[in-house]
């Protein structure tokens, strides 16, 4: 069965591919929706009043993530970084580092409780950062011979689900 959509808008402002979307889950935030592209941009839509702002990396961005209280973004770079901005200042708040990620495009999310960033690494890793200390909390290790690409916490339980280019899903669960 075929449903009839209508465009309501079209944001054509990038320089080079659109890589990843994060959509507001709730009312906190009224821009909407965030984007992220090779050319090095993310930038934060409010679609009801026609605003956007953006932020320049200088490097491609692979994925953005929203923290679930809606003030932060966390940006995965081609510079094996995964930056965390303020969403309404834009201000640079931590870099995490010691994964791998020049080649790919690579996720990033916080866990469901906004205490930890996460991201896919091209070395088969997913590596954990405490949010505030920027410091490693864990490397999830030894499952997967080829890059992980995407990753996903469960919204209730301590668990996050792993895809693999080795053809691979993994599920983990974060014991005390």
């Amino acid at each position: 069965r075929t449903m009839a959509l209508s465009v309501l808008s079209e944001m054509s402002d990038f320089k080079d591919s659109v890589t990843s979307l994060a959509v507001a889950r709730d009312d906190k935030a009224d821009w909407g929706l965030l984007a992220a592209s090779v050319d090095g941009s993310v930038r934060a839509y409010d679609i009801r009043r026609g605003l956007v702002t953006a932020d320049d990396f200088g490097v491609p961005v692979t994925s953005v993530a929203l923290s679930g209280d809606g003030g932060c973004v966390a940006a995965a770079c081609l510079d094996s970084t995964v930056r965390l901005l303020e969403l309404a200042t834009g201000t640079q708040l931590n870099v995490y580092k010691g994964h791998t990620h020049t080649t790919y495009s690579l996720e990033t999310c916080f866990s469901r409780d906004d205490a930890l960033v996460a991201s896919a690494s091209e070395d088969g890793r997913v590596v954990m950062w405490r949010l505030v200390e920027a410091d490693v909390d864990a490397q999830l290790v030894g499952i997967h011979k080829r890059a992980t690409s995407s990753l996903s916490w469960h919204p209730k339980n301590a668990a996050v689900v792993v895809a693999s280019f080795d053809s691979t899903i993994s599920l983990w669960e974060r014991r005390p």
